[in-house]
């Protein structure tokens, strides 16, 4: 169970707004630092349909943060970041809020540099998109009031009303607990994009969702041998990385868990 200090810390820092038109709107959660995985996504046939681009935080902290930072800066189309439970730990460590608490701490900030800092420092909390496709959109990272709590397909309406208070958007779509799903609940459509990088599935593949006049969950396979290539490539010391690539955790356990847990990072 995550402290206090943690789940006040957790809060968004800010909401920006954004105006996406009328475009499909690409939302990528929980890269994390997997650019073979972006890579593949980026040139699917699913992702030329996107008009603008969402990454919903966790999307730099993993082998390869500079490479994402790279591939988001030049994409062709309207890109909006928010920052997950992940950006602000590193950003934490960096200026002495947390402590180092494991070697990848450490390896994360130099691995960003000072202007990888710069960037993921400048993303808000969370995004309400103005989209008239899908009558408005809530980007969030865990959910609207904590970028570590735990939304799944089995929260209850009481939990996702005090979730969502204040969140008048028609859609809400979150990371963080890399389980893709959709459902309808409390008058609105909520989502777990799932995770580009890291996902909690039973087959393999990068999960993402499409976002337009309704909201199209993606699962977009990739080349897992050329990513262990690019993770031993780099000092990476996160050692459970690969293995959770190639032997992700059930999905259905994972949302139990997480329905237990409630917050964590």
């Amino acid at each position: 169970m995550e402290s206090r200090e943690e789940i006040r810390r957790s809060g968004p820092r800010r909401v920006d707004v954004v105006d996406a038109g009328r475009v499909v709107l690409a939302c990528l959660a929980d890269v994390h630092g997997n650019t073979a995985a972006l890579d593949a996504v980026l040139v699917s046939a699913e992702f030329a349909l996107a008009g603008a681009v969402a990454f919903l935080g966790c999307t730099t902290t993993g082998p390869d943060p500079r490479g994402v930072l790279e591939r988001c800066a030049g994409l062709k189309v309207p890109v909006f970041h928010l920052a997950g439970n992940g950006e602000r730990r590193v950003l934490e460590v960096a200026s002495g809020v947390r402590p180092v608490e494991r070697e990848v701490d450490r390896w994360l900030v130099a691995a960003h540099g000072a202007d990888g800092l710069a960037t993921i420092a400048s993303w808000p909390g969370g995004l309400r998109v103005g989209n008239r496709l899908a009558g408005g959109v809530r980007l969030c990272h865990g959910s609207p009031r904590s970028d570590i709590e735990l939304l799944t397909s089995l929260t209850g309406d009481d939990r996702l009303r005090e979730a969502t208070a204040g969140v008048d958007e028609a859609v809400l779509v979150h990371g963080h607990t890399h389980v893709q799903y959709r459902r309808d609940a409390i008058g609105k459509v909520i989502t777990g994009a799932g995770s580009v990088g890291l996902p909690y599935a039973a087959r393999q593949g990068a999960r993402w969702a499409l976002i337009s006049d309704q909201v199209r969950l993606v699962v977009t396979p990739y080349d897992l041998d050329r990513a262990a290539a690019l993770i031993a490539a780099t000092d990476y010391p996160g050692e459970a990385y690969l293995k959770t690539l190639r032997q992700p955790p059930n999905p259905e356990a994972k949302t139990a868990d997480a329905e237990k847990l409630v917050f964590s990072n």
